[in-house]
């Protein structure tokens, strides 16, 4: 006799754990953030000392940007799935 499949009354059941990232607007902010950190950054690196280019006021303002849109993403409340 062979053995029962104990998973063939299981097909099309699988179930989604929602995750830190479930919600795709979640993941977007989240890359765009990580873009913005990385570009003020780069930016950073091509001030001057007295700050009048236009590297002294782009990095900053893209690195608040970047950290409060990385903030928004853990916080966004996730979209409910669509009803049938």
């Amino acid at each position: 006799m062979g053995k029962k499949d104990k998973k063939a009354g299981t097909l099309g059941t699988q179930q989604t754990v929602p995750g830190l990232f479930s919600d795709p607007r979640a993941l977007r902010s989240f890359r765009w953030g990580v873009g913005l950190v990385f570009l003020g950054f780069f930016c950073l690196t091509r001030t001057d000392a007295i700050g009048s280019n236009w590297a002294s006021w782009f990095s900053p303002l893209a690195l608040v940007s970047g950290y409060f849109l990385i903030a928004l993403s853990l916080f966004l409340p996730p979209v409910p799935p669509p009803t049938p």
